[in-house]
């Protein structure tokens, strides 16, 4: 109390010296702010959009391969605009390897013959990508979720019904969407009625994979 009533007396008088000011926080400058690394969702967008730039990249290459008089491809803004569910990995490679062939390819592109070159380029790109166990284990829990609610199996009995044939098309279907197609995918095995349950998740992947590449119609 002593030393407390000292201090405030000498601060009246103007005898204490005022303590220093606590200096503000420097405010964030451009090149601070540019240096800081932007958020996951951020990163994600830009890393599939720039994945989907490749693909239409591609797909502009092939269309003016095929009209030797064009030099834009009027459907560029379009093919841009289109939400892909594929991972940008899976685009990346895909267009890269597409590219590839095309340039390879002598004549038309529209046959056959380089239709399947395209087919394994997508096949090759699928192949590599896999989805971890850890990743794959809320959708094996959404279904037996759903099974065991219906009483079409305990949940012992479903995830022992998940042989290592599913386990691994699973692993390379989720390893190839990007988080829209896992968030899709998560909502249809939720969604499921219980006549439903057979073979859903092949029926609730196929839409899925139908969009991870787009192409105009």
């Amino acid at each position: 109390m002593k030393h407390t009533t000292i201090i405030a007396a000498m601060a009246i008088a103007g005898c204490a010296a005022s303590p220093a000011p606590t200096p503000a926080p420097p405010k964030p400058t451009a090149a601070s702010s540019e240096a800081r690394p932007p958020p996951p969702r951020a990163r994600e967008a830009k890393a599939e959009q720039d994945a989907q730039r490749s693909w239409c990249g591609y797909l502009k290459a092939l269309y003016l391969r095929a009209d030797k008089d064009a030099t834009e491809w009027s459907r560029f803004d379009e093919c841009m605009k289109v939400k892909s569910t594929a991972a940008p990995q899976l685009l990346e490679q895909t267009a890269s390897c597409s590219l590839r062939a095309l340039n390879a390819f002598q004549g038309d592109p529209f046959n056959a013959a380089y239709a399947r070159e395209v087919a394994r380029c997508g096949t090759e790109a699928i192949g590599a990508i896999r989805a971890s166990r850890a990743e794959i284990e809320p959708f094996i829990t959404d279904l037996c979720g759903r099974a065991t609610a219906c009483g079409a199996f305990d949940a012992v009995q479903c995830r022992a019904s998940f042989d290592e044939s599913v386990e691994a098309m699973l692993e390379h279907a989720v390893g190839a969407m990007n988080r829209t197609g896992r968030d899709e995918l998560h909502a249809c095995l939720r969604g499921s009625s219980c006549e439903e349950l057979q073979g859903r998740i092949k029926s609730c992947l196929e839409p899925i994979v139908d969009r991870l590449l787009w192409l105009p119609s």
